[in-house]
């Protein structure tokens, strides 16, 4: 019966005046979550060719036979909307033997341009110059430790300020993976060539540079994206779904990928937070949800456990040494390059680029928090940021936070350093 089916399908999709946009809705009897099956082969195979997506990849039944429960998806969503935003889910909440399928089709979609544009960046000389002459003596004499981490941040933030400067960044078709760093150099080699061409264009011996690195440079791209597209299907052989996704990709039929605006969407449409349509592009909305869920679970743990971290008092006590400037130097030596800047914007780089020139200010900073027991506000702030962890992405449990912390306490050497300064002390008679 499928057979007939499928004979019958591709004529119907081949009509010469049929529109752009095409919808199969319906319990058509062909199992999705069985793509190695040679007559779902061929039905993915004739969507494929005429450019219609398979929305629905979830189960959409779900029954116990005998004693085995079986999934299959024979509830199909399948839309062709070229400038038509089309998303599909499954309702979970069973009423019937098949569960409920849902398909929204929102407002046009813009195609996606590549633009040349201009980025701010950080110039590292202007910023080690502007550091080199803030007033770092207005830090180390202020002992309230509040007071001197701000005069120690707004430091930082007026040499960023003095620092910054636009620059013009050319966008190379972010959609070729196969363009390599290799083969970059070897582009802008054969750009510098060709404009040595023009300045003098009756020198030969610059023309046959030029065309010899032009030549060049066609067989790398060549060999790249031969390799590329090998090693792809390679890897999925067996998967006819990926199968047809790399194959659309090379003959530039790229899906639209999945954005904040589909995650924002069904997650208000699942969780009912509000106008879905309204909130499509309100980013802010999807982190306050987070951050209330967050807030929830953190909450919900806090209160119920059983776990008692106090110790009894003690009359003994011992005080702690201060940092010397030497030991905070190799601390910030040994931070790691790619930890991101926190609340207070300090990035590693500079901070280790700057280390004898900050030392004694920060060294002071945190000698008074150490003896003061008082963090400055924002050393205390963390950013949040939600980590996809596997399973729905719509379902906020499927994600865990984690907190970046500012550079200057989130670092490993600090907290050893206290180890070793602690350890010591507890044994000292």
């Amino acid at each position: 019966m499928r057979i007939f089916f499928l004979k019958e399908l591709k004529p119907l999709l081949s009509v010469p005046n049929l529109p752009d946009f095409v919808c199969i809705v319906g319990d058509i009897n062909t199992d999705m979550l069985k793509p190695m099956n040679s007559v779902i082969a061929d039905y993915m195979a004739i969507c494929a060719e005429f450019g219609i997506d398979l929305l629905i990849e979830a189960p959409a039944r779900v029954e116990v036979l005998g004693n085995r429960l079986v999934s299959s998806c024979l509830d199909h969503i399948n839309v062709r909307c070229n400038n038509i935003h089309a998303f599909a889910s499954v309702v979970e909440e069973k009423l019937s033997d098949h569960y409920f399928v849902v398909c929204v089709l929102l407002g046009q979609r813009q195609a996606a341009t590549r633009q040349n544009r201009y980025v701010e960046v950080t110039d590292k000389l202007l910023f080690d110059r502007a550091l080199r002459l803030c007033d770092w003596s207005v830090v180390t004499d202020t002992f309230n430790v509040n007071q001197a981490f701000d005069l120690f941040i707004d430091n930082f933030r007026k040499c960023y300020r003095v620092a910054k400067r636009r620059v013009f960044v050319r966008v190379r078709k972010p959609e070729l993976p196969w363009i390599t760093n290799a083969i970059l150099s070897e582009i802008a080699l054969k750009e510098r060539l060709w404009r040595q061409c023009r300045r003098h264009p009756q020198n030969d011996s610059f023309k046959c540079a030029f065309r010899a690195q032009r030549n060049k440079v066609t067989a790398m791209m060549r060999q790249a994206k031969n390799t590329y597209f090998y090693g792809k299907f390679n890897s999925c052989k067996k998967d006819v779904r990926k199968t047809w996704y790399i194959i659309n990709q090379l003959r530039g039929l790229n899906s639209c990928k999945k954005d904040v605006r589909k995650t924002w969407y069904i997650i208000n449409q699942l969780r009912g937070l509000g106008n879905a349509q309204t909130n499509l592009t309100d980013t802010s909305g999807l982190a306050q949800s987070f951050s209330d869920h967050f807030g929830a679970t953190v909450g919900f743990i806090t209160n119920h456990s059983t776990s008692n971290f106090l110790i009894s008092p003690t009359a003994s006590s011992c005080g702690l040494p201060d940092i010397l400037e030497n030991e905070l130097i190799s601390i910030l030596s040994a931070i790691p390059n790619n930890r991101s800047p926190g609340c207070d914007g300090i990035r590693v780089c500079d901070l280790k680029r700057n280390s004898t020139i900050i030392s004694k200010a920060l060294t002071h900073i945190l000698n008074e928090i150490f003896r003061s027991g008082t963090i400055p506000p924002l050393l205390k702030k963390a950013i949040v940021v939600p980590i996809y962890k596997g399973g729905q992405r719509s379902c906020l449990d499927n994600y865990r936070p984690i907190s970046i912390l500012p550079v200057i306490l989130s670092t490993k050497g600090v907290s050893d350093l206290v180890w070793t300064i602690i350890v010591p002390s507890l044994f000292c008679r």
